[in-house]
C-alpha cells in the first residue's frame, strides 16, 4: 500500500505510535510505526496536501494544509474531520501548532503567515478569530514555532528567514540567505539554532545573534529540500539528490554516509519524538 502520488510531508505522532504522511494525490495516510500498517486514509482535500502538525496537548489532532487553500483539523482517533476552513488566497504551505497548542500557525504561497487561537471544546477548534502577519515578499514555504513558544520562524524565496513575536505579530529579526530562495527552515530542541536549507546547502544560524555559525555543505549534488533536528542534536537533510545525510550540530562532519534511500527526490523527513526513527518521503510516493 502506498500514495499514487509523491509524499509531501511526514510527521510522527507525539507518542511515537503512528506516522503520518501527505501525498499530492489529495491524501492524508495514518500508519502504525511498528507494524507498517496502514491504519486510516483522510480523503476530503481536493488538491494536493503539502503539511500537517500534530497537536503536542491535544496529541489525536492533526492539522493540514493543502493546495486547494484549506486547513483542516482531524482526529485521528475517532477518524473524522473535526475543523475546515479556507485560511489562505493561494496554496497553503505550512501549518504548525504552538508548543503550548494554544495556537496554529499557517503560511501559504499568498505570502502571508496566520495565527489561529485554537480553542478546544468548542466544537470547531477554531474560532474564526486570527492574526495575519504580512512581510515577506515571496512565496513562503516553511513555519515553525520556536521551542518555547515565543516566536515563530518562516522562509520564503525571498531569501529570508522571518522571526516574529508570537503575541504582538511583529518581526523581532530578519535573517538573510547571500544567495538562494530558503526553502525549509528548524529549530534546534533548545532554540538556540535555526537551520535553513537553500541550493545545495544547510546554513546553521545561532537565534540570538542572527548570524550564520555553520555551512554543511559538500555532499548534497542537487538542491536540499528538507530538514529535521533530533533530540539529541543531530541534522538529518534530505535532497534532489535521492539522499539523506545526517550530520552533527556543532561541527560540518558527517554523522555517517549520505544514506541513498530513495529511486527519487526526497520531499520530507522527520525524526521521532524519542530520536530512536527517521522517516522519509518523497517523489517514489
Amino acid at each position: 500500500e502506498k500514495h499514487e502520488a509523491p509524499i509531501l510531508s511526514i510527521e510522527f505522532s507525539p507518542d511515537d505510535t503512528f506516522i503520518v504522511t501527505t501525498s499530492a494525490d489529495s491524501t492524508i495516510a495514518l500508519w502504525e510505526l511498528k507494524s507498517g500498517r496502514l491504519y486510516r486514509v483522510f480523503k476530503q482535500h481536493k488538491k494536493a496536501v503539502t503539511c500537517c502538525s500534530f497537536s503536542s496537548i491535544d496529541t489525536h489532532i492533526l492539522a493540514s494544509g493543502s493546495e486547494d487553500h484549506l486547513v483542516m483539523l482531524w482526529n485521528i482517533k475517532l477518524g473524522r474531520r473535526v475543523a475546515r476552513f479556507e485560511a489562505h488566497e493561494n496554496t497553503v504551505t505550512a501549518c504548525t501548532f504552538s508548543p503550548d497548542g494554544k495556537c496554529l500557525a499557517t503560511a501559504s504561497k499568498d505570502c502571508t503567515i496566520k495565527l489561529y487561537d485554537i480553542v478546544p471544546g468548542s466544537g470547531q477548534y477554531i474560532n474564526g478569530k486570527y492574526l495575519c502577519l504580512e512581510g515577506h515578499e515571496g512565496p513562503i514555504h516553511s513555519a515553525q514555532f520556536s521551542p518555547d513558544g515565543i516566536l515563530l520562524a518562516t522562509c520564503s524565496d525571498d531569501r529570508t528567514i522571518r522571526l516574529w513575536n508570537r503575541v504582538s505579530g511583529k518581526i523581532t529579526s530578519i535573517l538573510t540567505d547571500p544567495y538562494n530562495p530558503v526553502i525549509q527552515c528548524r529549530f534546534s530542541g533548545d532554540g538556540g539554532e535555526i537551520a535553513s536549507c537553500s541550493g545545495k546547502c544547510v546554513r546553521v544560524w545561532n537565534t540570538m545573534l542572527c548570524e550564520i555559525v555553520n555551512i554543511l555543505e559538500g555532499y548534497h549534488t542537487e538542491m536540499v529540500t528538507t530538514i529535521a533536528f533530533s533530540a539529541d542534536g543531530k541534522i538529518a537533510t534530505g535532497s534532489t539528490d535521492r539522499t539523506i545525510c545526517i550530520w552533527e550540530a556543532e561541527k560540518t562532519a558527517l554523522k555517517s554516509t549520505p544514506l541513498h534511500v530513495s529511486k527519487s527526490a526526497v520531499r520530507a523527513c522527520c525524526f521521532s519524538r524519542s530520536g530512536k526513527y527517521l522517516s522519509s518521503g518523497g517523489d517514489d510516493n
